[in-house]
């Protein structure tokens, strides 16, 4: 792990589209195959970061190769103001649905060890993407705030967390999970 800065972490909440946000990494909840095009008759946000980053990323990703549910792989962010995007793979609810809550925990946590083993920064969460998987939205808030807020407390590069909502009740829930945990949030 990277030393810390001495200044003390900070987690924000906001509506936006995260591929707008110039950060060291955007975090893109993805399917096992890392296959973002539409092209692969796959639609919504992470088909939406692929385009936006041009055909560079889903080459990138082609050589990575599959990721298993939980897991997390890096990728350079290519026409996106992010650096680098970090591709976490949800479960999927019908299937794993009496362990959606280690399977969220998990995606949170390797996403930030991989932020963390670059030295990067910053790194945003998008509000949506895990919750597509048919898992409630206070859920997957409350899991990504606790786990967010517990790696903060270890030493690591990460100083800036962003979770990105996509609608007003999203930042809603996550303000409201992060008031519980970490009541110094900006919003």
């Amino acid at each position: 792990m990277a030393a810390p800065n001495n200044s003390s972490p900070v987690i924000s909440v906001f509506t936006g589209d995260i591929t707008s946000l110039k950060v060291d990494a955007i975090v893109n909840a993805t399917n096992p195959w890392l296959l973002g095009r539409e092209e692969c008759n796959l639609s919504g946000v992470d088909a939406a970061r692929h385009l936006a980053a041009g055909s560079g990323l889903q080459e990138e990703c082609n050589r990575l190769g599959c990721c298993r549910t939980g897991q997390a792989k890096i990728t350079n962010g290519y026409n996106l103001p992010a650096k680098y995007v970090i591709h976490a793979v949800g479960p999927v609810y019908e299937r794993e649905e009496n362990d959606m809550p280690l399977w969220l925990s998990l995606c949170f946590y390797n996403a930030l060890l991989c932020a963390d083993e670059y030295g990067l920064r910053s790194i945003a969460f998008p509000s949506s993407g895990f919750g597509s998987y048919a898992f409630q939205v206070h859920k997957t808030a409350d899991i990504a705030v606790r786990v967010v807020s517990g790696f903060l407390k270890e030493e690591t590069s990460v100083q800036e967390i962003i979770f990105c909502c996509l609608t007003q009740h999203h930042l809603e829930v996550y303000r409201k999970a992060c008031n519980k945990i970490w009541p110094e949030t900006k919003t």
